[in-house]
Parts: structure tokens; sequence; C-alpha cells
């Protein structure tokens, strides 16, 4: 990483970037810190005011040329104009709700969604953060989820920090853990970095991770399934976890973990059903609530599958290891478990 391409490029860009960047810290601590409170409303109006820089500076950008000396692109700047004065408008008149949805399609839109093709090859902050890599998949992956988060909000749903941290931090400690133990075990210096790591993954990886997160995401909705479709998700994941503890070696220490995760994942669940307000109706349809720990299992499985990919291609020695048996049988194992008796118990209730 190197600020160089920054420092040396126009004003305009140095300006863009140094305000936007801080935009988009400042951003998630005003959506997802307290509201209504006098720090809240002063970081408020200071985001407002680097939103407007970060338009502003846009008009004296012309690397890309399409209509004289400016692109499409610029429409996105004067709709980041327009944005800031509609959230000024909106709190100022108590138009609360408007006021946060206006502010939640600003930030996942223009700073997540624009932000996203901002590193891919040939661009400043790709050299910045890549160094030059290709960042396509990486690129389409980020967009993808802003576009999620947007459709999200323009549906009237909201995304709530404190409604769901602990389902965050549990999906945050159950990828990072596999990729920690993995990373543990590589040496610093002959290992690639994250970005060559994530941009030499096959093609067919990134959509696969979108059909994911989509279905992750419809599930965080209530609906209305049928009995067999409830365990729908379990079988998937109990088909997932045979296949990788058998193409891992079936190991007598992998398949101990597998069991004891299992039997902690079925506890979870459990308590998880309970308190869910489902039932099942006269026709046999279950009613469920929307939840996020499927995102989260879905998004472990992934990163844990990964990860473990990335340490095979970067050690071949590490294929059948125990480092990468086991932590993928932890994985498995609890997602198995848990979506599993949540399912009995959903749908016999």
């Amino acid at each position: 990483m190197t600020l160089d391409p920054v420092l040396t490029a126009p004003l305009a860009i140095q300006i863009h970037v140094f305000t936007v960047v801080p935009a988009a810290v400042l951003g998630a601590w005003v959506l997802y810190g307290r509201k209504g409170t006098p720090l809240h409303r002063l970081l408020g109006r200071v985001w407002v005011f680097l939103m407007a820089a970060t338009a502003l500076s846009s008009f004296f950008i012309h690397t890309i040329r399409m209509i004289g000396p400016f692109s499409p692109i610029h429409l996105l700047s004067v709709l980041t104009l327009f944005s800031c004065c509609y959230i000024i408008w909106s709190a100022r008149t108590r138009r609360l709700k408007a006021h946060r949805q206006a502010v939640l399609a600003l930030y996942w839109g223009g700073i997540g969604l624009d932000g996203a093709f901002t590193i891919v090859r040939g661009r400043i902050m790709n050299q910045v953060v890549l160094g030059g890599a290709n960042a396509w998949p990486l690129a389409i992956a980020a967009a993808v989820v802003c576009a999620g988060v947007l459709a999200h909000v323009y549906r009237g749903g909201r995304f709530t920090w404190t409604a769901r941290r602990k389902t965050a931090g549990t999906a945050l400690a159950a990828a990072a853990s596999p990729v920690l133990l993995l990373a543990s075990h590589q040496d610093a210096h002959a290992a690639p970095g994250a970005a060559q790591i994530v941009t030499g993954a096959p093609v067919w990886v990134w959509p696969l991770l979108a059909a994911l997160l989509a279905l992750g995401w419809l599930r965080s909705r209530p609906r209305v399934v049928h009995r067999v479709q409830v365990m729908i998700l379990p079988f998937v994941f109990a088909g997932l976890g045979a296949w990788s503890f058998f193409s891992n070696g079936a190991s007598l220490a992998a398949g101990a973990a597998l069991v004891a995760a299992i039997a902690a994942g079925s506890m979870a669940g459990q308590m998880l059903a309970r308190r869910g307000p489902s039932f099942v109706d006269e026709n046999d349809m279950v009613h469920l609530p929307g939840e996020w720990v499927s995102m989260a299992l879905i998004l472990a499985i992934f990163v844990a599958r990964f990860a473990a990919g990335a340490a095979r291609g970067i050690n071949p020695d590490l294929d059948h290891a125990l480092v990468i048996a086991v932590p993928l049988a932890l994985v498995s194992g609890f997602s198995i478990g848990l979506t599993a008796m949540r399912a009995i118990v959903q749908s016999t209730r």
C-alpha cells in the first residue's frame, strides 16, 4: 500500500480522496451510532460537508471524458449534492424515516457502490490499495453487497447495528478463526499478499459468493414455507460438511471436532428456535421470522473454505493437514447442528 499515486495526482483528485475516505469512516459512526445526541448532529453536519466536498471536487476530475470533459459519473455527483440537501431538509423538518433512508442510500450508494469500482485496475485507488492488481472480482463482490443493501433500504428495510451486533460478531469470529489459524502456519515472507490471494481466485468463486449473500439476505425476511423446505439448508450444510470431512482425509481428530461442533451447534440451534416467534399452521406451513444467523453461517463456511483453498495453493504440503481439516470440521459441524436442530424445533411446534 502506498499513497504516492494520490500525493502526485492533481489537486482535485487529492481533495476528492482526502474527503471521501474520512466520510466513509465517519458515515459508519453516524449511521450506526447513537442517534439524536449533540455529537450525532455535529458529526452528521461534518459528514454532509465531506460528501458535498467530494461531489464538488469530482467536477474538476476529467480522467473519463464522454460528454465534453464530463462523463456519466458526474451525474452521480449531482445526485450526491441533491441528496446532501435532502438529508439536511429532512432532518430539519423531523422527517426522521426519510432522513435515515437518504443517509443510508447516500452512504451505501455514493460511497459503497461507487467506491467498489474505484479499486479496479487502472484507477488510482487500485494502485494505492492493491498495487495495480486485477481487482474486478473483488469490486463486483463489493458492488453486489452494496446493491443488496440499497435494495433493502428502498424496500423500507432497516439495518441497525444494535439489533444485529451479536450475530455480526459471531460471523466475524467464526470467519476469522480459520483464517488466523491458517495464516499462523505460513511463512510471512514467502506467502503472497491478501490482494494476490483474492484476485487469483477462480472467477466462479465470486458469482457463488453473490448467490450465497442473496440466499442469506432472503432468509433475513419473514417467510412462510412448507415443513420440508425448512430442512433444505441443514441438508445442504450436511452435504458440504461430509464432503469437506472426507476430502480432507477423514482423520480421527477432525471427526472428533465435527461431532463436538455438531453437539454445540445443536444446543445453540435449540435455544435460537425457542426464542424465535415461529409456528406451524393447519396446512403444515411453517411461519418463520427473518434472521441473520444463516447469513453468518454461510459466510463463515465460505471464508473457511476459501482460506483452506488459499493455504493449499500457497503450501501444497498442507493438503489433508489437521490445521486445515480441524477448523473446517468445527465450522461445518456447528453449522450442521445449529440449522438441523433449529429446523426440527421450528417444524414441530
